[in-house]
């Protein structure tokens, strides 16, 4: 059984937020260059290939598989399908995945990431891409990736970073949160009190906490988008705290939004969405094994 599941209402609210996000951006997030260079898929599927041992091709989890847009990536840079393994909560997503891969060998599971169908340590390298802020409780996550990941395994993963200042996307945080402080405060001390996975710091203390893995590389980058202010309302509307608004409060920062746009007096902006990527690594022999309960 998962440990400490989230209350229905909760469940819900995470639900509805992945199934809008695909539905908006067709199952993936933006598909763009980073200032690294690849897109953030890239930057994951290679620290992937690190994971190999002896030249085999590692067992890959892409964990929270939203429509496969990753786990294609992986296919593309030549990880045998068999050694590709898919998990999302929503069974639609795990369906798109089906349809994009077009890959039987790889192995699909719709499951809660704080239960994964998976036997111990019989995983190489577990990829996240922008799913650990909704994969609640994490503590419950971590502990299942702990369990799955074999020794000397690596865990990768794409969370938000700090935005950059001045952009649109930290003006754009600052009139959401200021509007939900203004209209519904009990929504931002509900957030508040959740972990903040995109902070560095917490989240490696989380993983090393219940996990026993650290720190092995943090990256800090941007993802490059350019978009027209309606382009940007809409990958808006997907937001998690956005959602939690009503209907009142979400025209509020629209228009404050499109305001904003008007002040850049051009159709399209190009906007940094910061990110980090962040790796870890578990320790090549633990004190004792874990077990499934």
């Amino acid at each position: 059984m998962a440990e400490n599941p989230p209350k229905p209402e909760s469940q819900r609210l995470f639900t509805d937020f992945v199934r809008r996000f695909h539905v908006n951006f067709d199952g993936s997030f933006p598909d763009v260059e980073t200032t690294l260079g690849p897109s953030s898929y890239a930057l994951l599927a290679i620290e992937a290939e690190a994971s190999a041992l002896d030249g085999t091709a590692p067992v890959v989890l892409d964990l929270g598989c939203g429509s496969g847009r990753l786990s294609e990536v992986l296919l593309e840079r030549g990880l045998p399908p068999e050694n590709l393994i898919g998990v999302d909560f929503v069974a639609e997503q795990i369906e798109r995945t089906r349809q994009r891969l077009n890959a039987p060998a790889v192995r699909l599971f719709l499951a809660q990431s704080q239960d994964l169908p998976l036997q111990d340590n019989s995983v190489d390298c577990v990829l996240n891409h922008m799913g650990l802020a909704v994969m609640v409780p994490v503590e419950a996550t971590l502990k299942e990736v702990g369990r799955v990941l074999r020794s000397g395994g690596r865990m990768a993963v794409v969370v938000d970073g700090p935005p950059k200042e001045g952009s649109i996307d930290k003006l754009y945080n600052r009139i959401l949160r200021e509007t939900v402080a203004a209209e519904q405060p009990d929504v931002l001390r509900s957030v508040a009190s959740e972990q903040d996975v995109s902070d560095p710091a917490v989240l490696a203390r989380l993983v090393h906490l219940h996990t026993g893995m650290d720190l092995q590389a943090a990256r800090s980058f941007e993802l490059l988008m350019r978009m027209s202010v309606s382009e940007y309302l809409a990958f808006l509307e997907g937001e998690y705290l956005m959602r939690r608004l009503d209907e009142a409060g979400r025209q509020r920062v629209r228009d404050a939004v499109a305001r904003l746009f008007d002040s850049y007096g051009d159709d399209q902006v190009v906007i940094p969405l910061a990110m980090q990527l962040m790796v870890f690594a578990k320790p090549p022999a633990q004190g004792h094994a874990v077990s499934k309960g």
